[in-house]
């Protein structure tokens, strides 16, 4: 009897307890994609086990006792000195399923079905029907327009904001960037060798509809954008009353739909093999469309640089209410929800004194004590105490416009350190971000070359972080493998990382994030910094209050 890998999130949230979901920090990064990042269940001769990555390994503790896991990748900690490569997600699988056969339901997405069939025999227990849709047109231009409309809204108050920054003309002069739209999307589109996209992601939905998230999941609605098309294609599982979407012909099969295409990039990411399958099958010729996904919307961001200048600077003030209520609560019982809903109390602040239009909800909240774990952490029950080291934040929130749709995400990490030696540690590595290595992040620069920047920015720190225990016996700044930013859009999960590789370029107009994470022994520092790539400079655009 094969084994059986279960990829179905609710069934998962039943089987092993809302405790262990509620910890899974990559599963609410990955919006466009959550299924790619999530974990599986194998059930295989009477015995469950959960198919982890390992940065999200930690939530492993909240699974019921009768539950096994195996992990697969590897985060970066200095305490760690593998032999062994790591496992990656297919090799992990089998392991459990010894080599056996595997049925697979029908939430698994295609990019996981093709590394597991590679490795051996697999199956789907239940392939799709191909749906019949209801299909509409929406102008491209009125989505533009709703983009442009809502942006000058909504940022109005953030020019204000930003005079007491440095360079603070040439950020004010980023907020009214001109909008490429999706002339930029119908480039990028032609050098893949792409006719056109169907988005599938109800996140990635938003920008080819103008409605939130949340609207196009409850009519099932997916998007086909054509190349050199002014309209965007629109399909529904059910009716759409409005009068920006036009009736486009009668209800049909999607395949129907597809076939004609030619190329049409999909998000093998997301989609379920159970449908792509059928789909190809059927004649449509579907292909990776993910990578031309992430980078418009690396490109694009730029755009929308209002909502990120809120997004992180708000998480700052956050972090800093945080701070002030660890300090004022010493000899207090306190717990990771306690300084997360101070955090919390510190963005509404923030937002109120500002004046800011649009909307915001968590995007990750990661708090804990480096003694807890090296490894990203959502916060939970856990204590916290000034006899910690280190507590470290790393947090996120989605900014959404006065429509509903997202436009910006931050990623931003600051940590309390308990003894001076830790705290000059840590300002130390900021100011290294600050100073030194963003100005030095330039357009045409790959990831890699960003990298082994950012590896150069340390080597002055090396001595001290020697002296301070922060560097292990045989160990130097060179050995620093992590990434050491990234750029960013309306998800971290972006086509640039600045690690070892990576050989993707920094673009003009460009956002991001630039970060140290430096885990060893019960020590955890994290710093992480904004910046926008202008023509001139590579500037920050997040700052402390005290700034």
């Amino acid at each position: 009897m094969p084994a059986r890998l279960i990829a179905d999130l609710q069934y998962m949230r039943s089987a092993l307890g809302e405790a262990f979901m509620a910890q899974l920090t990559y599963l609410g990064i990955f919006r466009g994609a959550p299924h790619s990042a999530a974990p599986v269940l194998v059930e295989s001769g009477g015995r469950r086990t959960v198919i982890i990555n390992d940065p999200d390994a930690e939530a492993a503790r909240a699974l019921p006792a009768d539950v096994a896991t195996i992990r697969y990748g590897r985060y970066f900690t200095w305490n760690a000195n593998p032999v062994e490569p790591a496992p990656d997600f297919a090799e992990a699988v089998r392991q459990v399923a010894k080599g056996g056969a595997l049925a697979c339901d029908a939430h698994l997405p295609q990019s996981r079905y093709e590394a597991l069939s590679a490795s051996g025999s697999i199956s789907l227990e239940r392939p799709s029907t191909i749906p019949t849709v209801h299909v509409y047109r929406k102008s491209l231009a009125e989505i533009e327009a709703q983009w442009a409309a809502t942006r000058a809204s909504d940022c109005v108050p953030l020019k204000p904001y930003l005079a007491g920054f440095p360079h603070a003309r040439a950020l004010a002069e980023a907020l009214d960037r001109p909008f490429e739209g999706f002339m930029r999307l119908e480039k990028l589109c032609h050098l893949s060798g792409l006719d056109a996209l169907h988005v599938t992601s109800p996140y990635e939905v938003e920008l080819f509809t103008g409605l939130p998230d949340a609207m196009a999941e409850a009519h099932g609605i997916t998007a086909v954008y054509i190349a050199g098309d002014d309209h965007a294609t629109i399909c529904a599982a059910k009716p759409i009353v409005r009068a920006d979407f036009v009736p486009h012909g009668e209800a049909r099969a999607l395949s129907r739909l597809l076939a004609d295409l030619g190329a049409v990039g999909a998000q093998k990411n997301e989609m379920p093999a159970a449908l792509w399958q059928p789909l190809a099958a059927a004649g449509v010729a579907l292909v990776e469309g993910d990578a031309v996904l992430r980078r418009w919307q690396d490109r694009r961001a730029g755009e929308d640089f209002g909502y990120f200048v809120f997004a992180a600077n708000a998480v700052i003030e956050g972090f800093a209410a945080a701070e002030a209520f660890f300090a004022r609560a010493k000899g207090a019982h306190l717990t990771e929800r306690d300084l997360a809903a101070a955090y919390r109390d510190g963005v509404y602040r923030f937002r109120e004194r500002i004046g800011f239009k649009g909307h915001y909800s968590p995007y990750f909240e990661i708090v804990h004590s480096g003694a807890r774990t090296p490894l990203p952490a959502t916060a939970a029950d856990y204590p916290v105490s000034h006899e910690d080291l280190t507590i470290a934040f790393d947090m996120g929130i989605v900014v959404r416009d006065s429509a509903g749709c997202a436009r910006a995400v931050s990623d931003i990490a600051r940590t309390i350190c308990a003894t001076p030696r830790l705290a000059d540690a840590r300002d130390r590595l900021r100011r290294a971000l600050v100073e030194d290595l963003i100005p030095r992040i330039r357009p045409g620069l790959t990831g890699e070359q960003i990298h082994a920047i950012g590896v150069d920015c340390l080597r002055p720190l090396e001595p001290m972080l020697r002296k301070a225990g922060l560097l292990p016996e045989g160990k130097g700044v060179a050995d620093y493998r992590r990434d050491c930013g990234h750029a960013i859009h309306r998800q971290t999960v972006s086509s640039i990382y600045f690690v070892p590789g990576n050989r993707e370029t920094i673009e003009e107009g460009m956002l991001g994030c630039v970060e140290y994470v430096w885990p060893i022994g019960d020590i955890l520092i994290g710093v992480e910094e904004g910046y926008l790539v202008t023509r001139e400079a590579t500037l920050p655009f997040t700052r402390e209050p005290a700034e």
